[in-house]
């Protein structure tokens, strides 16, 4: 009953039929051999996608001869009967839940022919998770988001994150499962962005299955601002000239609109104010403020706004 040769001795004494004569003592040597038995161990954990890789040992020299039972939800596991010493299967685990496969092993002595009984080896075939994707986003200064959740096909997965960049307000670089509420910065003239990476992970029987990784992309975007107008005096049936309306930042939008549009300018605008003919049908001045949004980048983040007069006199 151990894992090495035993050997036993016997001793033989013949004895005539007769009694009178003993013959000289004759020893009988036999050796006894150890049970053939597998030394792997009768579970292993891989994830989906990965080769089994199990290199299986006996306790002495042996043929090994194996096959899987078919599994309904794990792909690419052997059903015939294969001599080799590797299981090199790769299972591919077609669920969101930990799959089994069974192995049915057995040995066959080199020397004398002895075989083992069918031994089962099971492989656990982890899931491979996923992260539901996110999208990016444009965000303008001053804005408390909402956390940003994290999800995916597996239950009981982990999804760790990590940023390039903390200066748009986002409080760390890593995280477990959700980027906190936060809120934004930039204090510069051009985007800020910042690329967050989500890797999911699940863990099963200490082995640690890594899905494929999600990343977008955060950016915030600077205050944009509009320069001042002066205030324009004009008379009736007089033409206006275009009012020109610039900012610090290339590329903003300006969106205005007239307060009183008897002064002959349409309302509402975006861009330049354009060219009109002052009108004023009373006998008195008629005055109009036109104010002016800044607005900047995908999120249409607004600035101050500027305002400033328009008098027109009557002829």
């Amino acid at each position: 009953n151990t894992t090495t040769n035993q050997v036993v001795i016997y001793s033989v004494f013949p004895i005539s039929v007769l009694g009178i004569c003993n013959g000289q003592a004759q020893t009988i040597t036999i050796i006894v051999k150890p049970q053939l038995a597998l030394l792997n161990t009768d579970t292993l954990t891989i994830c989906s996608n990965e080769s089994v890789n199990l290199n299986l040992v006996a306790n002495t020299n042996v043929t090994l001869n194996w096959y899987a039972d078919q599994s309904l939800n794990v792909l690419n596991e052997t059903t015939s009967v294969t001599t080799s010493s590797i299981i090199n299967d790769v299972l591919i685990n077609s669920t969101g839940q930990v799959q089994e496969v069974t192995y049915n092993v057995t040995g066959t002595s080199t020397i004398d022919g002895c075989s083992t009984p069918i031994i089962p080896i099971t492989v656990f075939v982890n899931p491979l998770p996923t992260v539901n994707p996110s999208a990016d986003l444009n965000l303008c200064v001053d804005i408390v988001t909402n956390p940003i959740l994290f999800t995916g096909n597996v239950i009981g997965s982990v999804y760790s994150w990590a940023t390039t960049s903390l200066n748009l307000g986002i409080p760390t670089l890593t995280g477990i499962n959700s980027i906190p509420s936060f809120s934004t910065t930039n204090s510069g003239l051009t985007p800020i962005s910042s690329i967050v990476e989500v890797t999911p992970i699940f863990i099963n029987n200490n082995i640690q299955c890594e899905g494929p990784i999600d990343q977008f992309t955060i950016t915030v975007n600077p205050v944009p601002s509009v320069f001042p107008v002066s205030n324009i005096i004009l008379c009736e049936g007089e033409l206006s000239s275009s009012v020109i309306l610039l900012g610090t930042l290339g590329g903003t939008i300006f969106n205005w609109v007239n307060s009183n549009v008897s002064v002959g300018l349409a309302s509402p605008g975006t861009g330049n104010i354009p060219v009109f003919t002052a009108q004023n049908p009373t006998l008195l001045p008629i005055q109009s403020t036109i104010t002016v949004t800044p607005l900047y980048g995908l999120a249409q983040c607004p600035g101050d706004d500027i305002l400033f007069d328009i008098t027109v006199k009557p002829a």
